[in-house]
C-alpha cells in the first residue's frame, strides 16, 4: 500500500497544471508567435505562406456595416462559422447542408439566417473569445471526416491534439464527438479523449468528463476497444505540426490536427495555451517531459520526431523501426502508385518474399502511362517455343533487343510459366508508396485481373523495409 501511494504521490508531482503551464511555458513563446496562436487568420496566413494545409476561408466579416453587407447567396452550403479569436471550442458552428430557410447543424441544431446574423454581432462583442475581447467573424471550409475515424466518432469531426515544445512532440490525444457531447469533439461538452502512442498513433487509454476512464466507445449500434484505435499518417501528422510550429516560430504549443477524406492531415488551430486534460487522457504527467526536451536546439523536423517517438512513444516495434531505419510491414499492405508526382491508384498488396521481382497488375501499368509501350511489347512477345535454357536466354534478349528499337520504358525481359507455356513479360520501372516510405522498384507487368492483391512485393521492395509476418494488415 505504501508503494503504491509513493507513486500516486511521485506521479502528482509531475502533473503540469495552469499556473504552472503561464508562468514556466507559455512565456517561452515571442509575443508574435502567442499572436499568431491566439489569432486563427494569422495563424492561417503564416500557414499558407509556408504552403502548410489547413482547411480554406470562404469569407472574413469584420464589422456591423461589413454584417449588413454581406452576400449570402455567396455562403456554400455546407460551412463553419468561427470566431477569429474564440477559445476552448466556445463560438464554432457547423453547418453540415442547408435546408429550406435554414441551415442543419452539428448536434441536430437548426440555425436561419438571422440565428446566424445574431451569432455573429456575439462574436464582435467579444462573447466567445479570449479574455472577452472583440471580435471579428470568418466562415470556412468544412472537413469531410476521414473513413476510418468516422467509425469512431458520432455525427461530428474528430481531431488530434498534439503538444509541442522545442519542437519536439511531447503527448498527443484524439478527441472524438460524442452522443454527449452534441457531435463535438470539445471534451468539456462531453467529448471522448483518447491517449495516444507517441510513436505509432494507438489509443492507449480514454477518458470522457474529465477523469472517467472507458475501455470501450459506444458509438450507434457498435462497441468499440480503445486499443483498436490506430490513427492513419501517424508519421505525416508529426511532422506537420513540427513544421507548423517551427513556421509560427512557437516554441510551447498544442497544435489541432484533423484528417480529410480528400486533403489528408491539415492544421486546425495553434494554441499557445493548451488544455491540460491530454494528461488524464494519456494517464501520464507532462512536467517531466517537458523538462527533457527543455534545452534541445537547432531542431531538424526530422530530429525532433526521431527525439519525440524514441522518448515518448511506448511502441516496441517502433524502437526496432528506429534502430533499422526501415518501417515494419505486415504480409497485406495498402500500395500507392505515384505518377510524375502525383497519386495514379492506392491497391491492396502481399508480400511475396520467394518472387526476386515485384509484380504490377496490367491495368495499374497502364493508368502510369505504359499503354503505347506495353502494346509495342506485345507484338514482339508470343509464347517461348522451346524449353531449352540456352535457346531460352537467346529468345528473350532477341524479344528485348526489339522492343528497345521502338521504346525506352521497357528496362527487361523475364521469362515466366503460364498456363500455355514459357512466355516473355515486361519489367518497368515505378515509384510506390508504402505508408510513410517512397521506393522504386523495377517490377514485372502480367495481368491479375482476377487476383485479390493487385501488386506481389518481392525481395527488390522488401529491402527497404522490415516484414513481420505476424503483423496486422497495414
Amino acid at each position: 500500500m505504501l508503494k503504491k501511494f509513493v507513486q500516486f504521490w511521485r506521479a502528482q508531482r509531475n502533473v503540469l497544471g495552469i499556473d504552472a503551464r503561464d508562468l514556466l511555458y507559455v512565456p517561452k513563446n515571442s509575443k508574435q508567435a502567442v499572436y499568431l496562436a491566439d489569432s486563427k487568420l494569422a495563424s492561417k496566413r503564416v500557414l499558407k505562406e509556408n504552403k502548410l494545409p489547413s482547411s480554406r476561408v470562404f469569407a472574413v466579416i469584420h464589422n456591423r456595416q461589413e454584417l449588413i453587407d454581406f452576400d449570402w447567396a455567396s455562403l456554400p452550403d455546407s460551412f463553419v462559422l468561427k470566431p477569429n479569436r474564440g477559445m476552448g471550442g466556445a463560438g464554432i458552428i457547423v453547418a453540415f447542408r442547408k435546408k429550406g430557410d435554414y441551415w442543419l447543424c452539428a448536434g441536430g441544431r437548426q440555425v436561419d439566417l438571422e440565428g446566424l446574423k445574431t451569432h455573429i454581432v456575439n462574436i464582435f462583442d467579444g462573447l466567445f473569445s479570449l479574455f472577452h475581447q472583440k471580435d471579428i467573424a470568418f466562415f470556412e471550409e468544412r472537413i469531410s471526416i476521414d473513413n476510418y475515424l468516422k467509425q469512431f466518432s458520432y455525427k461530428g469531426i474528430p481531431d488530434i491534439r498534439i503538444w509541442l515544445y522545442n519542437y519536439v512532440p511531447v503527448m498527443a490525444m484524439l478527441r472524438l464527438p460524442s452522443v454527449a457531447s452534441g457531435g463535438k469533439a470539445n471534451l468539456a461538452q462531453g467529448g471522448i479523449g483518447v491517449g495516444l502512442d507517441l510513436g505509432t498513433g494507438q489509443g492507449l487509454h480514454a477518458i470522457v468528463k474529465g477523469n472517467q476512464v472507458i475501455d470501450t466507445i459506444k458509438i450507434r449500434k457498435s462497441e468499440l476497444s480503445i486499443h483498436s484505435i490506430r490513427i492513419p499518417k501517424w508519421k505525416k501528422i508529426l511532422k506537420l505540426s513540427i513544421e507548423t510550429a517551427k513556421a509560427c516560430k512557437i516554441k510551447f504549443t498544442g497544435l489541432d490536427v484533423a484528417i480529410d477524406k480528400k486533403i489528408g492531415p491539415l492544421i486546425l488551430e495553434v494554441n499557445a495555451r493548451p488544455g491540460l486534460e491530454i494528461q488524464n487522457a494519456n494517464m501520464a504527467p507532462l512536467k517531466e517531459r517537458l523538462q527533457r526536451v527543455a534545452n534541445l536546439k537547432k531542431m531538424t523536423t526530422e530530429k525532433a520526431l526521431n527525439i519525440g517517438i524514441s522518448l515518448f512513444g511506448g511502441s516496441v516495434e517502433q524502437e526496432i523501426e528506429l534502430l533499422a531505419g526501415k518501417e515494419i510491414i505486415g504480409l497485406k499492405n495498402e500500395v500507392e502508385i505515384i505518377s510524375e508526382e502525383k497519386s495514379i491508384a492506392k491497391v491492396a498488396a502481399r508480400v511475396d518474399s520467394t518472387n526476386a521481382y515485384t509484380v504490377i497488375d496490367r491495368d495499374l501499368a497502364i493508368k502510369t502511362g505504359l499503354k503505347e509501350a506495353l502494346d509495342t511489347f506485345k507484338e514482339f512477345s508470343e509464347t517461348c517455343p522451346c524449353y531449352d535454357q540456352v535457346k531460352i536466354d537467346r529468345w528473350a534478349k532477341d524479344v528485348m533487343k526489339k522492343v528497345a528499337e521502338k521504346t525506352d520504358l521497357i528496362e527487361d525481359v523475364k521469362i515466366v510459366q503460364t498456363k500455355h507455356g514459357l512466355a516473355a513479360r515486361p519489367v518497368c520501372r515505378f515509384k510506390l508508396k508504402l505508408s510513410e516510405t517512397e521506393f522504386v522498384v523495377s517490377a514485372l507487368v502480367m495481368s491479375r485481373k482476377q487476383a485479390a492483391h493487385k501488386i506481389l512485393l518481392g525481395q527488390d521492395a522488401l529491402k527497404y523495409f522490415l516484414f513481420d509476418v505476424n503483423k496486422k494488415d497495414n
